[in-house]
């Protein structure tokens, strides 16, 4: 398919610009040719185990259970799934999902992830992120079934 350009020249798979005004049926012929050429397909759903993260609904799921998480929590567990079984650098972290460079003196990324290790450990009764000493974290199933000792607040009267 040709498209003119707004310089006036018949040019293949110029069909990224729209010049105003436009016609409706032109804007979608456009969009057509972009689905059809295909391009980086993003997941709305990203799964890993008994772990499903939902884009679209920012939900986090663990054995099917939601899970309470923070924003910037949903944001490791995502980061996570998008590199399953990946060695995670911290400074990796701070930097995709903190939007922050290294910081020798800052422990903010162990303890945030800490805090998702626990939340899923005690959803999924295993641990999913695992630290590799002095490098960084891996999302990466370990022994399946163990149980997660409850905290005393979790513990109800009979």
């Amino acid at each position: 398919m040709r498209w003119r350009t707004s310089c006036g020249a018949s040019t293949p798979k110029a069909d990224d610009y729209l010049a105003k005004p436009f016609r409706f049926d032109e804007l979608l012929a456009r969009i057509r040719a972009l689905a059809r050429r295909g391009g980086a397909e993003r997941l709305e759903v990203l799964r890993y185990g008994p772990l499903t993260l939902d884009r679209l609904r920012h939900v986090v799921l663990v054995n099917e259970k939601p899970l309470d998480l923070t924003p910037k929590e949903f944001q490791i567990v995502e980061f996570f799934l998008l590199h399953p079984e990946q060695v995670v650098r911290r400074t990796t972290l701070l930097e995709k999902v903190w939007d922050m460079h290294f910081d020798p003196e800052s422990n903010v990324v162990d303890v945030h992830v800490g805090n998702v290790r626990r939340k899923l450990q005690k959803a999924a009764y295993e641990v999913l992120i695992q630290t590799v000493r002095g490098v960084g974290f891996t999302l990466r199933r370990s022994g399946r079934g163990v149980p997660v000792e409850q905290e005393p607040e979790d513990v109800q009267a009979h």
